[in-house]
């Protein structure tokens, strides 16, 4: 099972070696990789890539080689519109966005608006629609 953060903490605070802190918790030291949990999420809701891609409005093959892992995620959006387009929670999000190294969203500025598309199950149009209408940058897909 994996160690949460506070645990983690906790222990390190307490670990006179950090060599024995490593190897006691190596499983925990690192992140999944963001593509091997996107696909995860969307094969475990019985989706299939290219409806996910064309949800999210985003290049076939641009976005196969995300969520293969073949091409790095380089923009935290493109996440969010992956992650609206699989359906996946605001919880479940916040995993996607901790996996590839983002900040986790936030119940202020545009982030509200993405939280609330989530809750609400809106696609990216849809959310686009609500960034527009706030005069927020849209999303980048």
């Amino acid at each position: 099972m994996e160690k949460g953060t506070t645990t983690l903490k906790r222990e390190l605070k307490n670990s006179h070696s950090f060599d024995e802190y490593r190897k006691r918790n190596a499983q925990d030291m690192h992140y999944p990789p963001l593509a091997d949990y996107l696909t995860q999420q969307l094969h475990a809701r019985g989706l299939h890539v290219g409806e996910v891609l064309q949800n999210a409005v985003m290049e076939r093959t641009y976005g196969t080689k995300l969520l293969r892992g073949t091409r790095p995620f380089t923009e935290r959006d493109k996440v969010l519109a992956l992650a609206l387009s699989i359906g996946l929670s605001p919880e479940e999000t916040d995993t996607a966005l901790k996996y590839g190294r983002f900040a986790p969203l936030s119940p202020r500025g545009r982030d509200a608006a993405v939280l609330f598309a989530l809750e609400q199950h809106y696609s990216v149009m849809q959310l686009n629609d609500l960034l527009e209408a706030q005069g927020w940058e849209l999303l980048h897909t």
